[in-house]
């Protein structure tokens, strides 16, 4: 910014001396000032809302950014702004949209606009794991019948182990051995299955992730 718009935008450097975590105030000042800020030199003007959409996101205002997002981006690249408090600002945004598509459940979206992301910067690691992530709970979801089965073996492990103490100690002391094998089984079975669905889903992501790359 040269020195005549320090001189001409009092705002502008206001804004801007609101320090770094104080996402509350910088959004207040925004909508105390809108038509101070609407008075400025338009890159100007679009710093300090690109900040205010920034401070939007990071409160978890997400229906309130994701409503100004999709604007914002075509803005950004018609004026060619790259940094707002030095952070890349086109692929902030972009990563931001897609945090916000994962909070909201849109994980298709989500995960498309992630894609985007990695092959433009495939070396952010925070692009990659948040992919991955989301692959994971996609996945999680769709593995009912792994999920199904591993309740089914906890609650007959649970059942045998009730079994055990009300009738086979009581009753036929000479089958305990065989029922705490049974038991032990189930219950290891169930662990096992567990650990090895999610190392199996987590190897998939990885997979998924490799063919972007």
């Amino acid at each position: 910014m040269s020195i005549r718009d320090e001189i001409l935008d009092p705002v502008y450097l206001e804004y801007f001396l609101i320090k770094e975590g104080k996402e509350h105030d910088r959004i207040r000042y925004f909508e105390n000032h809108k038509l101070e800020i609407e008075n400025l030199p338009y890159i100007n003007l679009l710093e300090i809302y690109t900040d205010y959409c920034f401070a939007l996101f990071r409160i978890s205002a997400y229906d309130d950014f994701l409503k100004r997002v999709d604007k914002l981006i075509q803005e950004v690249v018609n004026e060619n702004l790259e940094r707002v408090r030095g952070l890349e600002v086109f692929n902030t945004l972009l990563f931001y949209k897609a945090m916000c598509k994962y909070e909201k459940y849109a994980y298709d979206e989500a995960l498309y606009i992630l894609k985007e992301l990695i092959r433009i910067d495939n070396s952010e690691r925070k692009y990659q794991e948040l992919f991955c992530r989301i692959k994971l709970v996609e996945m999680r979801s769709r593995s009912e019948k792994i999920r199904a089965s591993v309740l089914l073996m906890v609650i007959s492990s649970a059942l045998v182990i009730a079994l055990e103490l009300f009738v086979i100690r009581s009753f036929y002391p000479e089958w305990t051995n065989e029922v705490e094998a049974l038991r032990n089984g189930l219950a290891l079975g169930a662990i096992f299955l567990l650990i090895f669905n999610e190392l199996f889903l987590r190897f998939v992501a990885k997979q998924h992730l490799k063919r972007i790359n």
